[in-house]
């Protein structure tokens, strides 16, 4: 499977991993230069995040919202402090892992049918954001409709993490996962394995203790293998995992049919919170929780074989509804 290549882009400016990559970039910059450069537009604040300027992708940017041109080099370039990234109606080419690190107050919105597309067997998170306080991702779908393709998305910060109106689009199968019990099944990962590790669909992080998260109409179904837990590096809806010390709620989201876990949120040292939302037919547990002060609230919890749409519904583990996990 191809190893996709990644970019930071930072306080520092943007760091490029091949010739190629730089000189593309640095033409998507000087573009860009009148733009970001120039005076703010007076502030604004959404979702309850403060931005100085908005970046119209296309317009301003330059990216192909046909889906026929990557994007990568443009969201890179584009993202900085206090700035809205503004996705027009569209789809827009993701072609590997983009790191947008250290930022204050970066949002990213879609208008209209916005996604982001990936291509055959991506098996990489799509956008990182990541060591900086307040980002906002909304109503940006994620595509991962190419074979074999299984895109995952990181939204994190110390304080401010918005997450709204998100959906994943298709079936996400690694080519090469087993489910346990058949031919080739090895769980972990490396040369002796037959199973990959697969990347999970959602990672929320709030660093700080005192910060917050907010997910809102997460929708998640995934029509994936059931079985193939692997040893804890099949495909999860979500991970929230030790990174995590503040509190991240999760409201009227939708989880469905994954074959690791819907909601694997309970190796934390935060506050996770359910409130209300459906978790339906995923392997092993609906929702795993654990830390202090965690809940579930109004969210329903569900399991019906017969009305999954993943490739081998009868194959799962175990079914459970929610499992207390104590400890990290």
């Amino acid at each position: 499977m191809p190893r996709s290549k990644g970019k930071i882009r930072g306080m520092a400016g943007e760091l490029s991993v091949n010739r190629r990559s730089y000189l593309k970039l640095a033409g998507v910059a000087a573009g860009s230069a009148g733009l970001l450069s120039g005076p703010a537009s007076a502030a604004f604040t959404r979702r309850g995040i403060q931005f100085n300027r908005t970046v119209d992708m296309v317009e301003d940017a330059g990216c192909d919202p046909t889906g026929n041109e990557p994007c990568d080099d443009q969201i890179t370039a584009a993202a900085d402090d206090y700035t809205l990234l503004e996705f027009p109606e569209g789809e827009y080419k993701i072609t590997e892992k983009n790191a947008v690190l250290g930022l204050t107050n970066v949002g990213f919105l879609g208008v209209g049918d916005a996604r982001f597309t990936v291509p055959e067997d991506f098996n990489e998170k799509v956008l990182v954001v990541d060591r900086g306080e307040g980002v906002l991702f909304e109503g940006i779908d994620i595509d991962q409709r190419a074979d074999g393709a299984t895109p995952a998305l990181h939204i994190a910060g110390d304080d401010n993490v918005r997450v709204h109106d998100v959906e994943l689009i298709g079936q996400g199968i690694n080519r090469d996962s087993i489910p346990k019990g058949e031919p080739g099944y090895s769980p972990g990962v490396g040369g002796g394995s037959g199973n990959p590790r697969v990347h999970d669909f959602f990672y929320p992080i709030v660093r700080s203790e005192s910060g917050t998260g907010l997910v809102t109409n997460l929708r998640a179904n995934n029509h994936g293998l059931m079985g193939s837990y692997n040893a804890g590096n099949g495909r999860s809806g979500i991970w929230v995992g030790i990174g995590t010390y503040g509190t991240i709620t999760f409201r009227d989201c939708h989880i469905e049919e994954f074959g690791s876990n819907g909601c694997y949120t309970s190796r934390t040292y935060g506050v996770v919170q359910y409130e209300g939302g459906t978790y339906r037919n995923n392997d092993n547990n609906q929702i795993r929780l654990g830390s202090e002060n965690s809940y579930i609230d109004g969210a329903s919890l569900e399991v019906d074989a017969d009305a999954s749409e993943a490739p081998n519904p009868y194959e799962a583990l175990n079914y459970r509804g929610v499992r207390i996990e104590m400890g990290h």
